[in-house]
């Protein structure tokens, strides 16, 4: 027989009772030598097994010492539980009974028949248990299996001294045979077919359980021709309320309706013993009160016990003796039949909110971490080794003794789990729960490691399954409701399956899952191939290559990445390659311009091209991620994608909507002369960091969805991923979930998922660049990096504080997100040396759509830039940059491609003129040269509203004449309108121009008119070209003067052009 070690944890083995200070009872180890048994037994395997008792009222006990770490378990009122055992391939299920041994005799939990037991998958056999309210228990026992198929006449079982069953021990979890799993325990609502079921007077009640639903019952299977003996079982119980113990009952079911039961069971023996108060050797003080067994199984009762509230209480009920074939025909197949006791209390624990206790377990980043005194997670804002401590080493282990220290409330000013706590606590204040725990644990681990290892405290290990175990005694309803945000998700699922393969997966009343991702989001590829924020933790950004560098070695982030279920579920690529850029050339040679398979994604994220991993501060490359946290990762999706969870545990997942989710990494570059960059795209169907498709993958009782981009615009709100249950729509689904409510649909909760083309448009900006980015509504109300903070610490603050604002960033940009509505005061501020592009777009359905970007901008850590945007015309704005931080604009900064009118470029050339580097004589030439275009300009001002008036008026008559038709007429005067808006400030759209003149070419009009028109036009193209090309050669001339490089040449060029440009006005 194989050595077994520890305790199973659920029962009790021997007990004192609470408030003794030197409460004991006997506790050995020893087992009886031998007992004889009159049947064709032969054994298979014993084991140690932690008791079982049924009391109803709250339940004190004392441990020993050995003893205490393993609490009480409690068994769903009104059940049937199955004992399912795997068997050697040699014995079958109608050959194998089970029984439960403890000191001095021995109770069978079932006898041979294949009504009874029966062989499931895998060869387990099933053994029937059935149990109304309360717990389990009995002094230490153990569990043998025995052989009905053997040809011995008597059965020997024999202990420790005997070396053919080896050493006996205690151990936990599922039994163990032969190195797997032996035992489970599960539940089911009805009765095991087969058994033939009495009521308390003996009445076949049809096969239906009829036991009192107030009463507590133990019901256990008597083995037929042999001898049964039950001595002295205890039950320790503290009742809440004074009333009477009544109704003490002794009956009998048999499935084998060939026997006169009642006839069979007056052939008993019993020892009745009265109801009496007395005290026990080691238990001085305390009431004992020992219940009489009926000697039949009508009419008679046992005597009634008045009980006091608060007092502790044991019941004795004495010793019962059965012998030889009274439990079914001595000629024939062996009977059984079941023992149940009933007792029922006048008051019951709980009438009224009878709510399981909650168990809460945080997102990644979620769990404040420690080493010694020094806090790592979140890091300090001064600090400059937090991060880096948190490296794991390459086998997966700490490098350095952490552990948690509670989740993550508060960061600095900014809430991250405080709302949410406060929410939970009142529920505890007002009564509604028992208790709540909110269990931290170091997210840089997988959850089966976090299981396995336990969750390392400052003063000890936690064991996650004895946490849930006693909060689920603690518990109203004997259940715990598992409330999971972002990848405690994950946790949650390890941990029910870990429950389920204990047969303990009944402790788990709900389980709800806010924002999990579930399949992994496209999100934490940005973060771990460059370090992007994965939006968990709010208020702050810290130095990203220090976190991809760490998370390399991070099993936990490995988890987040999209999993292979993710492509079937999502048709979008989560990765593309620019085909106009040369770095992508190879990648796409390999994979194609965009990545939508699994395959292909594993491929890349592990450096499949060959490609080696970046220098640290090498941001804009991807890293190389490691192959076996790829495939461990994989396997852990594999196995819970796909984990159908328990079908009496309601489940119910909300995904976050409507907000800026990255959806891809797109490579591509947004400076000129960039060898390397990427970007990321974002969808509106997340809440900022989750995609939803990822967030509702289970199979579940009730999916959601969370209109998060409402929800902040009617509330004035900025809730996103991060800070999902600090919002009262989420909290208030939680408390019906927690009541065992429905969950209706609100403003902003929906069983269905809205649309986006519902969505109102959004106005975003991006700086991709070396500059941290922030602004401000007309409120004053601040998003973004405040640029005031000390920019050189690791750690910069973060706020988001305009109603309805989401601000993003990647290791390459920054990104606010705003309602498109009023105007906004944008600042960035160097923090390198470098180019800064600016983008602005309009954030409408799903897509991002560019309005203007301006590139290139030159970049020092002294620059500050600032520009104010209006809604409803974006394309209009431009940038004051201050280059060098002396609080003066040094230069005006258009949108690309931006057409300067005439007027602007001579002011613009005129304020910088002075500063040039050239011989006097050109530089008095120039500016004599732009005061004569000036002066002639604005004389050729009221000229050009006479032509262009003089044009309209005669093509007016050429269609009063009918020689052009309304309709060309029409269009001809809108175009001319244009270009008197616009004769002002000589400033003509050439893109109105060449319609003009297309038009022009095409009308049924005399010849001379036409030819006056087009002359007309063609002048004021020309004259367009010469200003295009003025701009540029002062832009030139600019850029030359900043590095001291003007010639006189230049200089001579500008005057030359400006001639032409008079000649033509």
């Amino acid at each position: 027989m194989m050595k077994l070690k520890k305790i199973l944890k659920f029962g009790i083995v021997i007990f004192a009772l609470a408030g003794l200070a030197t409460a004991s009872l006997a506790f050995t180890t020893e087992l009886i030598s031998r007992i004889s048994i009159g049947s064709n037994f032969s054994t298979i395997g014993s084991y140690y097994l932690r008791g079982f008792s049924l009391v109803n009222g709250s339940f004190t006990s004392n441990m020993p010492p050995d003893l205490s770490p393993y609490p009480w378990t409690t068994l769903t009122p009104s059940t049937v539980y199955y004992i399912k055992v795997p068997t050697p391939s040699d014995i079958t299920c109608d050959n194998l009974g089970l029984a439960l041994y403890y000191q001095s005799g021995y109770r069978s939990f079932n006898t041979m028949g294949t009504s009874v037991t029966g062989v499931a998958t895998g060869g387990d056999c099933e053994f029937t248990y059935i149990v109304k309210n309360g717990l389990i228990n009995y002094n230490l026992m153990f569990l043998t299996f025995y052989d009905y198929s053997g040809s011995s006449t008597d059965f020997t079982m024999v202990g420790d001294d005997d070396p053919a069953v080896g050493t006996f021990d205690y151990f936990s979890g599922s039994f163990i045979q032969h190195g797997t799993p032996a035992f489970t325990l599960s539940s089911r609502d009805t009765c095991y077919d087969g058994i033939q079921n009495q009521d308390e007077t003996g009445v076949d009640d049809g096969g239906v359980c009829t036991l009192p639903a107030a009463r507590d019952i133990l019901l256990d299977t008597m083995t037929g021709n042999s001898f049964f003996q039950l001595v002295s079982p205890h039950y320790g119980f503290t009742p809440t309320a004074s009333g009477t113990l009544d109704n003490i009952d002794l009956a009998f079911t048999t499935r084998d309706v060939s026997v006169d039961f009642v006839a069979t069971l007056e052939d008993s023996f019993f020892v009745p013993i009265d109801c009496v108060s007395d005290t026990i050797s080691g238990l001085s003080g305390n009431d004992l009160n020992t219940h009489s067994i009926i000697t039949h199984i009508t009419g008679f009762r046992g005597e009634d016990c008045a009980l006091s509230a608060g007092q502790n209480y044991i019941i004795n009920f004495g010793a019962l003796n059965a012998f030889g074939g009274i439990w079914g025909d001595a000629g024939g197949s062996v009977g059984g039949g079941y023992g149940i006791y009933y007792g029922k209390f006048e008051t019951p624990t709980c009438t009224t909110d009878c709510f399981s206790n909650v168990l809460f377990l945080p997102g990644i980043k979620g769990s404040v971490l420690k080493k010694s005194a020094d806090t790592l997670w979140p890091p300090t804002v001064f600090s400059f080794n937090d991060i880096e401590q948190l490296t794991l080493t390459d086998e997966g282990e700490s490098e350095y003794n952490i552990y948690t220290d509670g989740i993550l409330n508060k960061f600095h000013t900014t809430s991250i789990y405080q709302p949410f706590t406060d929410f939970m606590d009142n529920l505890v204040s007002q009564g509604l729960i028992s208790e709540w725990l909110p269990l931290a644990y170091d997210w840089r681990f997988s959850p089966e490691k976090i299981l396995q290892d336990g969750i390392k405290t400052q003063s000890e290990v936690l064991n996650v399954i004895d946490e849930i175990e006693t909060l689920a005694t603690n518990s109203k309803s004997g259940k715990v409701t598992i409330v999971a945000h972002s990848m405690g998700g994950f946790f949650g699922k390890a941990i029910i399956k870990e429950l389920e393969s204990r047969g303990e997966s009944d402790l788990i009343d709900s389980f709800i899952m806010i924002g999990t991702p579930q399949l992994g989001t496209p999100q934490a590829i940005a973060a771990m191939l460059h370090g992007d924020d994965e939006g968990i933790a709010a208020g702050l950004i810290v130095d990203a290559s220090e976190m991809r560098a760490i998370a390399q070695n991070i099993p936990g982030a490995y988890n987040l990445l999209p999993s292979s279920r993710y492509f079937d579920k999502v048709s979008d690529p989560v990765i593309k390659f620019d085909p106009t850029k040369p770095f992508t050339e190879a990648w796409r040679n390999l994979w194609g311009e965009t990545i939508s398979v699994y395959n292909n994604y594993f491929s890349f994220l592990i450096g499949a091209d060959g490609r080696n991993r970046p220098a640290e501060n090498m941001l804009q490359i991807p890293e190389v991620l490691r192959g076996d946290l790829m495939l461990s990762a994989k396997n852990f999706h594999d196995e819970y994608d796909e984990y159908s969870l328990p079908a009496d545990i309601r489940v119910v997942q909300v995904a976050g909507w409507g907000l800026p989710t990255t959806k891809a990494v797109n490579y591509t570059t947004k400076h000129t002369l960039q060898n390397f960059g990427y970007e990321t795209i974002p969808t509106r169907e997340g809440d900022g960091t989750v995609v939803y498709p990822s967030a509702i993958s289970s199979v579940a009782d009730e999916t959601y969805f969370f209109n998060v981009f409402e929800f902040n615009k009617q509330l004035n709100s900025s809730a996103q991923h991060r800070d999902l249950l600090n919002t009262n729509a989420l909290q208030d689904l939680v408390k019906s979930a927690i009541k065992n409510e429905d969950i209706s649909n609100t403003n902003f909760i929906f069983s269905t998922k809205p649309q986006v083309t519902d969505l109102a448009d959004q106005l975003m900006v991006r700086t991709n660049s070396p500059v941290v980015l922030g602004v401000y509504d007309q409120s004053r109300n601040f998003t973004g990096v405040d640029p005031n903070q000390d920019l050189s610490a690791d750690v910069w603050v973060v706020k988001e504080n305009i109603p309805g604002s989401t601000f993003s960033y990647t290791s390459e940009s920054q990104s606010i997100f705003l309602p498109k509505e009023g105007i906004y005061d944008f600042i960035y501020k160097g923090t390198g040396t470098g180019p800064t592009t600016v983008e602005i777009g309009n954030f409408t359905a799903d897509t991002v759509l560019p309005l203007v970007s301006y590139t290139d901008i030159p970049t020092t850590p002294d620059t500050i830039a600032s520009f104010t945007v209006e809604s409803d015309v974006p394309e209009n704005t431009a940038i004051e940059l201050d280059a060098d931080g002396d609080g003066a604009t040094d230069e005006t900064i258009n949108p690309d491609n931006y057409e300067p009118s005439l007027n602007e470029l001579l002011v613009l050339i005129k304020e910088r003129i002075s500063a040039l580097n050239i011989k006097d004589n050109l530089k008095k030439n120039l500016l004599k040269k732009i005061a004569g275009l000036e002066k002639k300009i604005e004389n050729k001002k009221q000229k050009n509203l006479k032509t262009l008036s003089g044009l309209e008026k005669k093509i007016s008559n050429q269609e009063i004449k009918g020689k052009i038709n309304s309709l060309d007429a029409s269009e001809i005067i809108s175009f001319l309108n244009t270009l008197e808006a616009q004769a002002e400030d000589v400033a003509l759209d050439p893109t109105v121009i060449t319609d003009l003149k297309n038009k022009i070419q095409t009308l049924d009009i005399a010849d001379g008119l036409k030819n006056n028109l087009l002359k007309q036009v063609e002048k004021l193209e020309k004259k367009e070209v010469l200003i295009k090309t003025l701009a540029n050669l002062s832009k030139n001339i600019m850029k030359k003067a900043e590095k001291g490089k003007v010639a006189d040449a230049d200089a001579q060029a500008l005057v030359e052009l400006l001639n032409q440009i008079e000649g033509v006005i």
